[in-house]
């Protein structure tokens, strides 16, 4: 542990911490021309969480209203579980869309503006490379960025949601 510690400390003297801030500075241009697509797909993502915890407190209604415990909450248990069941695959559906759509732009922006430098850039000193290196880097490299925009951000908000929600669900469990 302490190995580790001093490679993370040697790193951020070496300078990689100011590397990361710069990268996320660069990233953070396209996250803000389209913070609107990226804030709806966040709260979509926060709302399939907070669904799957809906789905599992559900179905524990469920489960105790076959057994007998409080048998009078079964048809409303089972017609919210088919409920959440169907409000999941609508806001996964509407989410991949709108992935798909955020995605489409985005790499579309970044590699617009790679064009535009690689069209004033020297093409001697481009000539060093391969045309399978270039192209990598036109296809692979913006399709990681693209991913780091869309997942770090949506995917933080969704796990806090998911890790309230099970706060709040010990809380009810124990209550009982």
């Amino acid at each position: 542990m302490f190995a580790y510690i001093r490679r993370v400390i040697r790193r951020i003297r070496e300078g990689r911490l100011q590397e990361l801030a710069a990268q996320w500075g660069w990233m953070a241009r396209y996250m803000r021309r389209y913070w609107l697509l990226i804030g709806v797909y966040t709260l979509l993502n926060m709302t399939g969480s907070a669904l799957g915890l809906g789905t599992s407190m559900v179905s524990r209604t469920l489960v105790d209203s076959v057994t007998g415990h409080n048998s009078g909450l079964l048809g409303y248990a089972a017609a919210a579980y088919v409920g959440v069941g169907v409000g999941q695959i609508f806001i996964s559906a509407f989410r991949s869309r709108l992935s798909l759509k955020i995605n489409l732009k985005i790499s579309n922006e970044i590699r617009l503006d790679i064009f535009h430098q690689v069209i004033q850039t020297d093409w001697e000193a481009l000539s060093q490379f391969r045309p399978g290196d270039l192209q990598y880097r036109l296809n692979g490299d913006v399709m990681v960025i693209i991913n780091n925009i869309l997942t770090f951000i949506p995917s933080l908000a969704s796990m806090l949601v998911s890790l309230i929600g099970a706060c709040r669900s010990e809380e009810h469990t124990s209550e009982l």
